[in-house]
């Protein structure tokens, strides 16, 4: 797939939305519904002490932690991922009743 000045401008763009989102010692809430924080950011591959709290859904609102991260750009599909490690996914009981109640 051929990247065109104008697509590669729009990835830029999406880009520079997710580094706002993630300014080092900030909490942040440049994501609708989200609160990201992290302690370190030397490089977009580089990221430490990462807290997310999610209340996107009223009903399960959850909190991620974790030790490392890095940030993963397609420019094909404009995504922008956050991968992380070491990390802390608390979760509420009726979420944990769900999980046990399948074959995993």
């Amino acid at each position: 797939m051929r990247i065109t000045p104008f697509k590669a401008h729009l990835f830029n763009m999406v880009k520079s939305r997710a580094m706002i989102g993630l300014d080092q010692g900030v909490f942040s809430s440049t994501f609708n519904g989200m609160v990201i924080y992290v302690d370190k950011m030397n490089s977009l591959d580089d990221i430490s002490g990462i807290f997310i709290s999610d209340e996107r859904s009223a009903n399960e609102p959850y909190t991620i932690l974790a030790k490392q991260g890095r940030l993963i750009t397609n420019p094909d599909t404009f995504n922008v991922t956050l991968v992380m490690k070491a990390g802390f996914h608390p979760c509420s009981a009726a979420y944990r009743r769900r999980l046990l109640a399948h074959d995993l």
